[in-house]
C-alpha cells in the first residue's frame, strides 16, 4: 500500500477496501445482506436526488454524475479529519514534512535493497505531493489534499500513480501492458496462468484504441475507479431496466430490490443513502 494511502487510512480509520470500493465485498449470510439492502422508500429518495432533470427517470449519465457528486461530498468530510490529525503546526495546511511524519515508514533504519526501495517510494510520494500542490507554495490546502488522497480528483496525481503501476507491471518495458501483464498475479488467472474470458473482455473495454495493449491513459480509467462504477451501473440497468429504454423509473428500481441485494450496484445505493443520510 502506498505511503500516502496508508497515512490517510490511519488518520481516518478506514480500510483500503472501504476507501476504494473496488475489492470484492466479503460473503455474508443472506439474512445479513437483506438487512443491508435499502428499503423501497430509501430507493425512491435516492432516485429523487439522482434525477437531475426531474423527469422521473434516471439515465446512465445521471447515475454516474450522482456517484461522483456523492463521493466528492464524502471526500470533503474525510479530508477535514485528515488535516486535523496531521497538521502539526495548526496553520490549516499540510506540508510534506507533516505528511511524512504521519507515515510509519522511513529509510533511516534500512539497508541495501530495502533502503533503495524506500527511497524510490519516498520520491514517488514527493512527486504526488507536488502534483497536488496546485499553487506551488509547498503546502496543501483541504482542496488540494483531496487530489492527493483521492487521485481521481487530480488528473496529474492520478497519472503519476498510473505510470508507476504500469512501470511495475510492464515486464517487457515497451511502455504498455498486455493482458497477461495487466492481470499478472491477479485472481483473474488460473493455476496455469491463463486469463479467464471475463477478464479478457474487461481488458478490451479498457483498451479504448483497440490495439491490444493498455497505455497509461487507459490505465488511468482503471486506477481512478471510474471503470468499476460504470460496470456497476451497467449491471444496474441490465437488472432493473425492464423495458430496456436506457432509463430507470422508481417502479423499476424498487421492483428490482431483491435482485440488487449483494451486487456492486446495490452497494453503491447503500453508500449513497448513507452519505446523504436517507
Amino acid at each position: 500500500m502506498a505511503a500516502t494511502l496508508r497515512t490517510f487510512l490511519l488518520a481516518v480509520g478506514l480500510s483500503a477496501a472501504a476507501l476504494h470500493g473496488q475489492e470484492d465485498a466479503p460473503e455474508e449470510p443472506m439474512d445479513a445482506v437483506d438487512q443491508d439492502m435499502l428499503t423501497p422508500e430509501q430507493f425512491v429518495k435516492v432516485h429523487g436526488l439522482a434525477d437531475a432533470n426531474k423527469d422521473g427517470k434516471l439515465s446512465m449519465q445521471e447515475l454516474l454524475d450522482f456517484s461522483q457528486k456523492t463521493r466528492s461530498i464524502a471526500f470533503g468530510k474525510d479530508i477535514n479529519t485528515v488535516l486535523t490529525e496531521m497538521d502539526e503546526n495548526k496553520d490549516g495546511k499540510l506540508s510534506f514534512d507533516e505528511l511524512q511524519a504521519s507515515d510509519p515508514g522511513g529509510s533511516d533504519q534500512m539497508e541495501g535493497e530495502e533502503k533503495k526501495e524506500e527511497e524510490k517510494r519516498m520520491a514517488l510520494e514527493k512527486m504526488k505531493f507536488e502534483a497536488a500542490d496546485l499553487d506551488r507554495d509547498g503546502l496543501l490546502t483541504t482542496d488540494e489534499l483531496v487530489g492527493l488522497f483521492y487521485p481521481e480528483q487530480n488528473n496529474e496525481v492520478l497519472k503519476i500513480i498510473s505510470q508507476d503501476t504500469l512501470s511495475l507491471k510492464d515486464t517487457d518495458k515497451d511502455g504498455h501492458l498486455s493482458p497477461s501483464e495487466f492481470w499478472e498475479g491477479d485472481i483473474a488467472t488460473d493455476e496455469a496462468g491463463k486469463i479467464a474470458d471475463e477478464e479478457l473482455k474487461e481488458f478490451k473495454l479498457l483498451d479504448k484504441d483497440g490495439d491490444g495493449r493498455m497505455n497509461v491513459e487507459e490505465l488511468m480509467h482503471w486506477e481512478s475507479g471510474h471503470h468499476h462504477t460504470k460496470a456497476a451501473m451497467d449491471q444496474l440497468l441490465a437488472t432493473a431496466d425492464k423495458n430496456s429504454d436506457g432509463h430507470l423509473t422508481t417502479e423499476e428500481l424498487t421492483g428490482a430490490r431483491d435482485e440488487l441485494a449483494g451486487t456492486d450496484a446495490g452497494y453503491h445505493f447503500l453508500e449513497w443513502a448513507e452519505h446523504h443520510e436517507l
